[in-house]
C-alpha cells in the first residue's frame, strides 16, 4: 500500500522504552533517580497509580511478558505521573508513541470525557487537576454501544475529541499507537491507530484523526509521557480502569519496533543497523525482532556468536546468516500475496518451519490453492526434459519434510478469506483465530488452543460440511526445520534424472557449498521456475544478468540433475555453518552474483514480454558432447513462451542444453527454438566482444543466411512458423546453427560456406552447416595424390585420423549443395 511520507532524521532513534520492570506497588519514584524516574506533577490525595503483575503481550510487539504493567483506576481522587525521555528532534519532527492496553471498564461519557494518556511538552508545570496547554495528543476512552464495549478517541490539545467508529471489547489486549504530526506553525494533527500492522511502513488506515489550530511551539517539543487518573469529585469525569504496558516513543514509525535496517553493515550488534537506534535485548526477556526485506547495500545480518531474542519474524523475502547461532522461542515467516506475481502463478517453495502442513497454506477455497510435487521425464519427441508435476494434494494434513520442495498456485479471484488477513499469510497461522477458534484466513480450519489440535473441515457433494474432518495435533511449529533433529530424506531423481530440493534455511543457501557437499550425486547447476521458463545457474559458467546466481533465496526450492551414471536418488547433505548465509551485497537472491563474463555467449529468445535464456561458455573441462558441467534443458512442454536452447550429442542421442560448456573455439552448435508463437520473434545475443572466437548465426530457413555476431549486443529478428509433426507442434532443432571459428584464422583452416573443416590433435574434423549432409570425403597431398577416400559418409559431421597424413592436405567434401575443396594444416 502507498502511504504518506514521513520526515527522516539522520539520528532518528527510540526515545523511550518502558516495560515497567519494577517492583509491584506505587509507580511514583520508580524508573530512575529524581526527575529521571516517574514523577508526579499534580497533588494526589488517595489513589496512586500502581505497578501490577499483569504484564501484557501482543504478537510481534511483545510476545513474552517482560517486567510488569501499571493499572489506572476509576477513582475519585487520582494521581498523574510523567516519565521523561530524550527530547532529541522533538521540536521539529513527528512523534510516534505505542503501548499495550487492556480496558477493564469505560465509564466516561461523551459529554464528560477524560483522557488517560498524553504527551507532555518541555518545561510544562502542573498543579492539581490542571489541564494546561502542555498536554498534547490526549487519548480518551468512553463506553461503546453497550456496556461490554468501548470506543477510543484522540484530541490534539483540548477537549474536542475525535472518536473511532468501531467498538472494541473490554478485557482484551490492544496495541495502541499515535502520531503527533506538525503541519505548520499554527496547526498540528494527531492520528490514532488500533492494532496496526507492525513493520517499517506506517499504516494508511487510522482509527481516528483530528487537527488543531493551537500548535505546539516548535521550539519546545516534547520530553515526557503522562499517565493520568481523572478525579470524578473535581470534574465529574470518570477515568477508565486500564492496564498499560510496553510504552515506546520514537521519531519514526519503524523506531517503535525492533526492526532490522541494515544500512550500516551486516553486523547485528551495530546500533545504526536497527530502526530504533538501539540493539534488541539479548537477555532472557528478549523482545520480538522483525527482519524485513531490505534492498540496502549492507543487506541482512550475519550472526557471529550466540544471539538471543524471544521471537523473530521474517517478512516476505527476509533472511539472516548463520541462524544456527540464534537462541529464540518462536519464529514466524510471512508470504505476502499482495505482491505482484504472487497469485495466478506457480511458485517453487520450501518450508523453513517445522510442523507446517498443506492446510496451513489454504484459505478455505477463497481463493483456491493448489499444491503439487515434482517429477521429470523425457517427452515422446524432442531432446529436452519435460517438467512434470504430481497430482494435486487433496488432504489438509500433508506435512512438509526438511528440504522438501513443492509448487503452489493461489488463484487471483475469490480471495475473500485472504483479504481478511490483509493478503499476508503468517506462518504458523493456526493461532490466528477469531473468538470461536476459526482461522481468520480459513473458516474451515478450527484450532483448539487448549488441546493444541487443528480440525480441517470439507464439503461433501451436496455442499454440506463433511462429518469426518481431518484432525491434527500441533507441536514444534515455531521452530526452524533445519535444527538438530532434522532428518533429510532420500530424494528420487525420477526417470528424467532431475530432483526438486528445498532450501531448509531462513537464509540464502550457498549453492557452491551445497554442491561441494553433494558432488558425488549432483551436477554443478540448478534451475528454478521463473514464470516464463526454467532459469539456470551453472557453477562452471556462473549466471547472467537474467538468471539465478549461486545464492538461493529462503523458502525457494530448486531443481538439481544427477551426474552422468549416477544413482537414481540421493540424500542431500546440509551444513548451516557453510551453506546458510546472508544474501551478499552483489546478489539479490532473486539471484545474482559476480561471474566470469569472458568467453560467454548469452542468448535470449523473445517476443513481447515473454523471454527465455540460454548461453554457451568456453571453460576448462568443457566438451563437445554432453557432460556433468552442462545443464540440461528443462521445460513445461511447448507453449507460447519462446524456449531457446542448444543441442549436444550424448550417449543417448541428442540432448537439449540450457548451459552449454565447451572447450574449443572451432565448433558448430545447433540452436533450437520451441514455441507455439507464430510471427516475429527475436534472438538477442550478448557477450561477443568478450568472446575469443568469431561467432556466426546461420539461418537455414533463409537460404543458409549467415549473420556475423559482433559487439556487446546484437538482435536478430525473424519470422517464425512453428514446426509440426502430425499436426503437433514440436521444437525446431534444425533451423539455426551457431558457428564458432578461431578469432585469428590462418587461412589454412578457414571454413567453407557450408561445411566447417579444421584439424586438432592429429584429427581432421568436418561439420556440415547446411540442412543437408556430407556425402563423400577425399583427401589429397600437396602434389595431388589421393591419401584417403570415403564415398559413402552420409553424416552431418565426420572425423578422420590424420596421424599418417602429410602436414598439408587438400580436403574435398561432397555435400547435397555441391563440392568444396579446403586446404588444411594438420596439427
Amino acid at each position: 500500500m502507498f502511504l504518506w511520507s514521513v520526515p527522516f532524521l539522520g539520528n532518528a532513534q527510540r526515545l523511550l522504552t518502558e516495560d515497567f520492570n519494577y517492583s509491584t506497588g506505587d509507580l511514583y519514584g520508580q524508573g530512575g533517580e529524581g526527575v529521571a524516574g516517574w514523577v508526579k506533577y499534580s497533588t494526589d490525595t488517595e489513589d496512586f497509580i500502581q505497578v501490577v503483575s499483569s504484564s501484557l503481550t501482543y504478537s510481534g510487539y511483545q510476545d513474552q511478558a517482560i517486567g510488569n504493567a501499571v493499572e489506572l483506576k476509576t477513582t475519585t481522587s487520582g494521581q498523574d505521573l510523567k516519565k521523561r525521555f530524550s527530547d532529541e528532534g522533538t521540536g521539529s519532527s513527528n512523534i510516534y508513541v505505542s503501548f499495550l492496553a487492556e480496558i477493564k471498564n469505560a465509564k466516561a461519557t461523551t459529554t464528560n470525557p477524560t483522557y488517560f494518556f498524553c504527551l507532555v511538552s518541555k518545561g510544562t508545570t502542573f498543579t492539581d487537576g490542571s489541564t494546561g496547554s502542555g498536554e498534547f495528543a490526549r487519548i480518551f476512552i468512553k463506553e461503546g454501544d453497550n456496556t461490554s464495549l468501548f470506543k477510543i478517541g484522540v484530541s490534539c490539545s483540548n477537549i474536542t475529541v475525535a472518536y473511532c467508529e468501531d467498538n472494541y471489547n473490554l478485557n482484551e489486549t490492544y496495541l495502541i499507537a499515535l502520531k503527533y504530526e506538525k503541519l505548520s506553525s499554527t496547526s498540528d494533527k494527531v492520528s490514532l491507530f488500533i492494532n496496526p500492522v507492525i513493520g517499517t511502513i506506517e499504516p494508511d488506515s487510522k482509527a481516528a484523526q483530528t487537527t488543531t489550530s493551537g500548535s505546539l511551539d516548535p521550539a519546545k517539543g516534547f520530553d515526557a509521557v503522562e499517565l493520568r487518573q481523572g478525579a470524578s469529585s473535581s470534574f465529574s469525569r470518570y477515568s477508565p480502569n486500564v492496564i498499560i504496558d510496553a510504552i515506546r516513543v520514537s521519531t519514526t514509525w519503524a523506531g517503535l519496533f525492533d526492526i532490522w535496517k541494515g544500512t550500516s553493515s551486516g553486523d547485528w550488534n551495530t546500533t545504526a543497523n536497527w530502526e530504533a537506534g538501539v540493539l534488541p535485548s539479548t537477555t532472557s526477556t528478549a523482545p520480538s525482532v522483525i527482519i524485513p526485506a531490505v534492498a540496502s547495500t549492507a543487506g541482512y545480518p550475519t550472526l557471529t556468536a550466540a544471539t538471543t531474542v524471544h521471537d523473530i519474524t521474517f517478512k516476505h523475502g527476509a533472511q539472516i546468516g548463520r541462524p544456527d547461532f540464534l537462541d529464540y522461542q518462536k519464529a514466524y515467516f510471512e508470504l505476502d500475496y499482495t505482491k505482484d506475481g504472487m497469485t495466478n502463478h506457480w511458485h517453487m517453495l520450501s518450508m523453513p518451519l517445522k510442523g507446517v502442513v498443506s492446510g496451513d497454506l489454504a484459505f478455505g477455497g477463497k481463493p483456491s490453492v493448489f499444491l503439487r510435487k515434482f517429477d521429470a521425464s523425457v517427452p515422446d519427441n524432442g531432446s529436452w526434459m519435460q517438467g512434470n508435476w504430481s497430482a494435486y494434494q487433496s488432504s489438509n494434513t500433508v506435512p512438509f519434510a526438511p528440504a522438501e520442495g513443492f509448487i503452489s498456485w493461489v488463484n487471483e479471484s475469490e480471495n475473500t478469506n485472504l483479504e481478511k488477513i490483509g493478503g499476508i499469510l503468517k506462518l504458523p497461522n493456526f493461532e490466528n483465530t477469531d473468538v470461536n477458534g476459526y482461522n481468520l484466513g480459513n473458516p474451515y480450519h478450527e484450532y483448539d488452543k487448549d488441546s493444541k489440535k487443528s480440525t480441517f473441515y470439507y464439503f461433501d457433494e451436496s455442499g454440506e460440511l463433511d462429518d469426518d474432518p481431518d484432525e491434527l495435533e500441533r507441536s514444534d511449529s515455531y521452530r526452524f526445520i533445519f535444527e538438530e533433529d532434522a532428518t533429510y530424506s532420500s530424494i528420487s531423481f525420477g526417470n528424467g534424472g532431475f530432483a526438486l530440493v528445498g532450501n531448509p534455511y531462513p537464509s540464502s543457501l550457498d549453492f557452491t557449498a551445497f554442491y561441494t557437499a553433494n558432488l558425488s550425486a549432483i551436477a554443478n547447476s540448478y534451475q528454478i521456475w521463473t514464470g516464463t521458463g526454467f532459469a539456470t545457474y551453472n557453477g562452471t559458467a556462473g549466471g547472467t544478468a537474467d538468471s539465478p546466481d549461486q545464492y538461493i533465496a529462503p523458502m525457494q526450492s530448486f531443481i538439481v540433475r544427477k551426474i552422468e551414471n549416477g544413482n537414481g536418488s540421493f540424500t542431500p547433505v546440509f551444513n548451516a555453518e557453510t551453506m546458510a548465509v546472508a544474501r551478499p551485497t552483489n546478489s539479490t537472491s532473486q539471484l545474482r552474483a559476480s561471474e566470469n563474463i569472458a568467453d560467454k555467449l548469452e542468448i535470449t529468445a523473445s517476443y513481447g514480454n515473454k523471454a527465455t535464456h540460454t548461453w554457451v561458455a568456453n571453460r576448462e573441462g568443457g566438451s563437445s558432447t554432453f557432460g556433468n558441467k552442462d545443464s540440461r534443458k528443462l521445460m513445461l512442454g511447448i507453449s507460447s513462451v519462446p524456449e531457446v536452447y542448444t543441442i549436444k550429442e550424448s550417449e543417448n542421442g541428442k540432448t537439449g542444453v540450457s548451459v552449454n560448456i565447451i572447450n574449443t573455439d572451432n565448433i558448430l552448435i545447433p540452436l533450437a527454438l520451441a514455441t507455439s508463437h507464430e510471427g516475429e520473434t527475436s534472438f538477442i545475443f550478448k557477450g561477443m566482444d568478450a568472446y575469443n572466437a568469431q561467432i556466426t548465426l546461420i539461418d537455414r530457413a533463409e537460404n543458409n543466411k549467415r549473420i556475423p555476431l559482433t559487439g556487446n549486443s546484437f538482435e536478430y529478428k525473424f519470422n517464425y512458423v512453428p514446426k509440426r509433426i502430425n499436426d503437433r507442434i514440436v521444437a525446431d532443432e534444425d533451423r539455426f546453427v551457431l558457428e564458432l571459428t578461431p578469432a585469428h584464422a590462418t587461412g589454412l583452416n578457414a571454413p567453407t560456406e557450408q561445411t566447417l573443416v579444421y584439424s586438432k590433435d592429429k584429427t581432421i574434423h568436418l561439420v556440415n552447416s547446411s540442412a543437408g549432409s556430407i556425402k563423400q570425403v577425399f583427401i589429397y597431398n600437396a602434389q595431388g595424390r589421393m591419401m584417403y577416400a570415403n564415398g559413402n559418409v552420409v553424416a552431418s559431421s565426420y572425423k578422420i585420423d590424420a596421424g599418417n597424413l602429410p602436414e598439408i592436405c587438400i580436403v574435398k567434401i561432397v555435400t547435397d549443395k555441391g563440392v568444396k575443396n579446403v586446404k588444411v594444416l594438420v596439427k
